[in-house]
């Protein structure tokens, strides 16, 4: 992997993108030391990475595989109750704990005595994200945690994700290699492609990317995908007929919609047929609402209006055409456009900034500095880059210095020196092959 820059912003969701084989799952176990960097270097909080404890730094972190993890021995509430009993808490505090997560996740107690093998897919991966964030990490990291779900289990669990993120402001890094799975959690898009990163910065900015190659992992259908980003707020909607009683509709008065006696719409009068009501098609929320939402609702509607309600009660506030959603589309990138044009004339030599606390960072060919930002609002913050021979001999001979009598790391101090990371390999000394092997589950348990 070279080249490789991102930033992943206190209390944010950043999402790796890229297709099989381009380094997403790679830099999430650098993250958590399953293995080594050849030549770079992690930095969490301003120190190396190489420098913290194993165990202290994934007491840190929780982490979701794909693959799940679960002790197949073990019941769903004991699987959770893992992470506590990693830092000495008793038995019971710590099922009583796993039950509160497992209910934070949507499950039953009836559930959390099920073993894995009897749980469905979408029932485990609750369980491991429960899992993950069991003992309250400062960051988790999520390796493609839904691809295997199907596509209604997979909409719950990113809409749950979302949720948990927002109760618990925890930064998280995910892996995938699902285009609307990434847009639809994202704070910030990070796209690999080859080992490196080709693009990095909010999800809508990468959307509107002048790459090739962005475009082809994107797709092309990346214009309707930014409409999710394009909101409804401030749309003037139009009115139209409302019926309570589908025979007294007008038929020369046009589309005519049915309501009930709370203002609910429940369908469209046809006025071909007297008193037949035709589907209502999709609603959106023109309040806090996306273009792509209203969009959905017009395309969704056998009238060709989209339906806008109000959230919470769900009253009929008013309609819009397909016509006047892609004219209000053309006109906020049209303002998009020019503002960040604008932008870049005012600061030639510097990337445009989203806000202060999402800057662009660009990549320094000389030192190939990955920048991850996960704990604090101070300069506090994850990096990956090249390091010198010298500094990483350094935080190897620290690691050393604190190592307990008989230990492997102490072995190779007494013998005269710590292993050094030659370009091009991966380094495997007995503990970072041991870790290797063995994933280690959220809490820093084998």
């Amino acid at each position: 992997m070279t080249d490789v820059t991102f930033a992943a912003h206190q209390n944010q969701i950043t999402v790796l993108l890229g297709e099989p084989g381009s380094g997403t799952s790679t830099v999430l176990r650098m993250i958590n030391r399953l293995i080594e960097p050849a030549d770079g270097r992690i930095m969490i909080n301003g120190k190396p990475l190489r420098t913290l404890r194993r165990k202290a730094l994934r007491r840190g972190q929780g982490f979701l595989l794909r693959e799940g993890g679960l002790f197949p021995h073990r019941d769903a509430a004991e699987n959770i109750a893992t992470v506590p009993r990693v830092r000495a808490t008793g038995r019971g505090k710590a099922l009583t704990e796993a039950n509160d997560l497992l209910r934070e996740v949507g499950l039953d107690r009836a559930t959390g005595r099920l073993k894995p093998s009897r749980l469905t897919a979408a029932q485990r991966q609750r369980v491991c994200l429960a899992r993950a964030i069991a003992g309250d990490p400062t960051l988790v990291l999520l390796d493609h945690p839904f691809g295997d779900l199907e596509p209604g289990d997979r909409t719950a669990m990113q809409d749950l994700l979302r949720r948990l993120h927002a109760e618990r402001e925890f930064t998280a890094i995910v892996a995938t290699d699902d285009v609307d799975e990434a847009l639809a959690i994202a704070d910030r898009l990070v796209v690999f492609a080859n080992g490196r990163v080709i693009d990095a910065g909010p999800p809508v900015a990468v959307l509107d990317a002048q790459n090739s190659l962005v475009a082809e992992i994107v797709g092309a259908e990346r214009g309707y995908r930014a409409l999710a980003y394009a909101t409804t707020i401030g749309l003037p909607l139009q009115r139209v007929p409302v019926v309570r009683d589908p025979a007294s509709a007008d038929p020369d008065a046009g589309a005519t919609l049915l309501v009930d006696n709370d203002a609910v719409p429940l369908g469209w009068v046809d006025p071909e047929r007297t008193g037949t009501v035709l589907p209502l098609g999709d609603v959106f929320d023109p309040g806090s609402g996306s273009l792509q939402d209203a969009l959905n609702a017009s395309l969704t509607s056998p009238v060709g209006l989209a339906v806008a309600v109000t959230r919470g009660t769900g009253r009929y506030a008013g309609v819009l055409s397909a016509a006047e959603i892609v004219a209000a589309a053309v006109e906020q990138r049209t303002t998009a456009v020019r503002a960040g044009i604008e932008a870049a004339e005012t600061t030639p030599n510097q990337p445009a900034a989203t806000s202060p606390r999402s800057p662009e960072v660009v990549i320094n060919e000389a030192e190939q500095e990955t920048t991850v930002r996960p704990v604090d609002e101070a300069d506090q913050e994850t990096t990956i880059r090249v390091a010198d021979e010298a500094e990483e001999n350094d935080a190897e001979t620290d690691e050393a210095a604190e190592a307990k009598p008989g230990t492997a790391v102490a072995r190779r101090a007494q013998a005269g020196g710590v292993d050094k990371v030659r370009p091009g390999k991966v380094q495997t000394d007995p503990e970072a092959a041991d870790s290797a092997r063995q994933p280690v589950a959220a809490g820093g348990r084998r």
